[in-house]
């Protein structure tokens, strides 16, 4: 862990009496800290919880405690963020566990917390909102997210690293809510305060452009989004070496754009070697496998090739469910994939439970209007549309549309096809039926 000589600003605050805070020396005897525990346990002041391998303070406790430190000022209140602050993990995967035994600790102790410019609190906000965005609780993570760019800023001034890191982690929040304009702007001082600060060949500033470029790339600015990743792909290569997990990153989205440009063979040959890269990485079990094995899948169920594409999906499905649980939004797109193959080879009656649980999901995660809600709304449509279930089918193509409209550009394809399947709905409805 860091010690208090990581943090000169908190020395007037943390600093009683000559007494700073470093508990190292209280907790180098295992014993003596037992010994202590347990007399806790036995006054009922800590209840230890054996799955978490945690202890618990009692409210009474708690309260009795906050009530002695509201006179000291950031005192106390400071110490609590730094210990958080220091407990707390860099966020990765390997790391969720413990992030997740912390959280709670950690945003209470941010609660607590009234100082705009403490640079501790900024660090413990942005790790709480990163890992919160990763379990898919967005509308959670963007407070946390917004204070900890607005402590950086404060504190270290507009051009600094950390600062780049937040605004990178607020766009990519953006861009998992489907808010892509707002998000453009974000990456693009990433860029700028990345390239200034480290030079145009770092690793880093690849990540950014590789941001940017899926921002892009999610509006349909194709041409824009292109040659962005492979500027981002030559440094990765460059600095990381072929076979990092961020070089398969800008490999998997640059084989998204070339499926999206029709090019499918350079997008299968994008998306197997990123596949390759992820699974020596990571391993078998990690989520950024299951993006992988799910865009190649998307591509061959475009081409046709769904006997390639199903167990691939499935796969993913297994993945995700495991790792991230059943209700996160990146479930439900493996859910509504596999859905659309099975509805392809006539399995309605598999596909429809799949899709219907997506939409719960997705709605319950992003909201009622979100454009990812509004995919598969357009899906569960089709799948009726092909059982001649045409009253049912046309609900769920308006609410599509009428998203669509709000969230995307005018020209968006999706948006004038619904269109004109609403309108064929319309016009079959209104023709009097033949005797």
């Amino acid at each position: 862990r860091q010690p208090i000589e990581n943090y000169p600003e908190l020395r007037p605050a943390l600093s009683e009496g000559g007494i700073a805070l470093d508990l190292r020396a209280a907790f180098s005897d295992e014993l003596c800290v037992d010994e202590a525990l347990g007399a806790l346990d036995r006054l009922s002041l800590l209840a230890f919880s054996q799955p978490s391998r945690t202890y618990g303070i009692h409210r009474l406790v708690q309260l009795a405690g906050r009530d002695m430190t509201r006179s000291d000022g950031l005192g106390w209140r400071g110490s609590a963020v730094v210990v958080a602050n220091a407990a707390f993990p860099d966020v990765e995967f390997a790391t969720w566990a413990q992030c997740e035994r912390l959280l709670a600790h950690a945003r209470a102790a941010l609660d607590a917390l009234d100082d705009p410019a403490f640079l501790p609190a900024g660090r413990l906000a942005d790790a709480c909102a990163v890992y919160l965005q990763e379990r898919g609780e967005y509308a959670t993570a963007e407070p946390l997210q917004k204070r900890a760019l607005a402590i950086r800023e404060r504190a270290l001034g507009p051009d600094d690293l950390t600062v780049a890191d937040s605004l990178e982690g607020l766009g990519i929040l953006f861009d998992r809510q489907g808010r892509y304009e707002e998000e453009v702007p974000l990456h693009l001082r990433v860029v700028s305060i990345r390239e200034k600060v480290l030079g145009t060949n770092h690793a880093d500033v690849a990540t950014a452009l590789n941001n940017l470029a899926l921002a892009y790339e999610q509006q349909g600015r194709y041409d824009e989004a292109a040659p962005l990743y492979t500027q981002a792909l030559a440094i990765s290569e460059k600095t990381l070496g072929g076979d990092h997990p961020h070089v398969a990153t800008t490999l998997n989205n640059l084989g998204n754009l070339y499926y999206w440009q029709g090019r499918y063979g350079e997008a299968e040959r994008m998306h197997t070697r990123a596949l390759a890269i992820a699974e020596k990485a990571l391993g078998s079990d990690h989520p950024t496998l299951a993006l992988n094995l799910q865009n190649l899948a998307v591509l061959f169920y475009r081409q046709g090739r769904l006997a390639e594409a199903e167990p691939l999906h499935v796969r993913a499905l297994a993945i995700r469910e495991k790792a991230l649980g059943e209700d996160h939004p990146d479930v439900a797109q493996s859910l509504n994939n596999l859905a659309k193959l099975y509805s392809e080879q006539g399995r309605f009656e598999d596909a429809e439970p799949l899709q219907l649980r997506a939409l719960a999901i997705r709605e319950k995660a992003l909201g009622p209007s979100h454009a990812d809600v509004a995919n598969v709304l357009n899906d569960i449509a089709d799948l009726y549309g092909a059982q001649s279930r045409d009253e049912e089918s046309e609900p769920f193509y308006g609410r599509a549309l009428a998203i669509w409209e709000k969230t995307r550009a005018p020209d968006y394809l999706k948006t004038n096809t619904v269109r004109e399947k609403l309108r064929i709905l319309r016009l079959n409805r209104s023709r009097p039926a033949k005797r």
